[in-house]
């Protein structure tokens, strides 16, 4: 399948420069832990842990200062998202959904 402009962009936005290639373009796919260390995932956990580490993250956020947290955050992603919002009609008008 060919890859949508969104689905590029995110990977840009979030994974380490050097694993863009590999995953965007030749579609490897990464375990958890290999997913964390590229840039996919923040953290991994046992399946028996997971709500308690996302609870205990929850917590940590919510100390940070407001509303500089939320500003900066935006800040961070903001062209991120002004790109995949401007493209993203045009990107699904000429989806091919290629597999091959």
């Amino acid at each position: 399948m060919t890859l949508p402009i969104f689905g590029v962009e995110l990977a840009r936005d979030r994974l380490a420069r050097n694993h863009l290639t590999a995953a965007v373009t030749q579609a490897r796919i990464y375990n958890p832990v290999e997913a964390a260390l590229v840039g996919y995932l923040d953290q991994t956990a046992p399946a028996e842990r997971l709500r308690e580490t996302a609870l205990a993250r929850a917590r940590e956020l919510a100390l940070l200062p407001q509303p500089a947290f939320r500003n900066t955050k935006l800040k961070e992603r903001s062209a991120t998202v002004k790109l995949i919002r401007d493209t993203l009609m045009e990107d699904l008008r000429t989806f091919d959904g290629a597999t091959r």
